[in-house]
């Protein structure tokens, strides 16, 4: 009789308000997957292979292909060693001294910095050239009013890049389908790089991915695959509300130079993927991030 008189639990009702959390990109994007809270984002899988599957298709150009199997151990070291060398000003043989072998890390490293690149018309650099006058790991805190995927999914559908890149719009849509919960409080993150070339403020990511190519077409696609164009996107808005808030007489049409992601073992020739997105489709996302965003709707 006791069994007979137990009744089915009600349903648990939504909860009326969005949750308040501090979140990063790599929490958005895998939202399956429990991250720390303060990790900077990095390569997600422990290998990685080329993007067509069709096996070790890697250029013997590769500045990595000596240091091993491709993955979140190498990108961390990867990352360790540029900021040390970089932003801290540390002697590059003392930066990798304690990687295996030294000084195969080294070799690498000072092709990677010394490699002349050309992100966009009229910009030229190299790693090297930003030594001490950069600013690495830069740690930034947007206020998040409410966000959800739907509505991150709609602000991105219509971005004038993503409909020139070959399945941007369809990537668009399908961030409608993740499943982090709905929040307010802060999306946080590590820009891996900042700096200033002649008047223009940028943003950089390295990347250790290895890809079967590095030509605009396979950037492009391992930008959607991974998600990093949102992440890119995220970076360039946290250096647009810096500057805002602290560079006397800003604009962002003179000011923002763009995002750029560093596909390292595409070295020299190719693995530079930038983008400077209008100031329209900044604005837009800017709206999400702010306490109207139905605003820029």
């Amino acid at each position: 009789m006791l069994f007979r008189s137990l009744q089915q639990p009600p349903s648990l009702r939504p909860h009326p308000f969005p949750l308040f959390a501090t979140r990063s990109f790599t929490s958005l994007s895998r939202s399956d997957v429990d991250h720390e809270p303060t990790a900077a984002d990095r390569d997600f899988t422990a290998t990685q292979e080329p993007e067509s599957g069709a096996g070790d298709t890697r250029s013997p150009l590769d500045g990595l292909a000596q240091l091993g199997t491709a993955g979140s151990i190498l990108g961390d070291q990867l990352h360790r060693a540029l900021e040390d060398h970089l932003g801290n000003g540390r002697p590059l043989d003392q930066a990798v001294a304690s990687y295996d072998p030294p000084e195969a890390w080294q070799r690498s490293l000072e092709a990677i910095l010394d490699a002349a690149l050309k992100p966009a018309p009229g910009v030229r650099f190299r790693l090297a050239d930003l030594r001490g006058d950069c600013i690495t790991e830069m740690q930034f805190h947007l206020p998040v009013d409410r966000i959800d995927a739907q509505t991150l999914s709609a602000r991105l559908t219509d971005d004038p890049r993503l409909r020139s890149m070959v399945g941007g719009q369809e990537w668009a849509k399908s961030l409608a389908g993740w499943g982090f919960t709905e929040f307010t409080g802060f999306l946080q993150g590590f820009i891996d790089l900042v700096f200033e070339r002649d008047g223009r403020w940028y943003v950089a990511d390295y990347k250790s991915n290895r890809l079967d190519r590095y030509d605009p077409g396979a950037l492009d696609r391992a930008m959607l695959r991974s998600h990093y164009f949102l992440q890119g996107r995220i970076y360039l808005l946290a250096l647009h509300r810096h500057l805002r808030a602290h560079l006397p007489g800003y604009d962002p049409e003179r000011h923002l130079g763009g995002v750029m992601y560093l596909f390292v073992r595409g070295f020299p020739e190719e693995g530079v993927w930038w983008d400077r997105p209008c100031v329209q489709a900044l604005d837009r996302l800017d709206g999400l991030f702010s306490r109207n965003p139905d605003s820029l709707a």
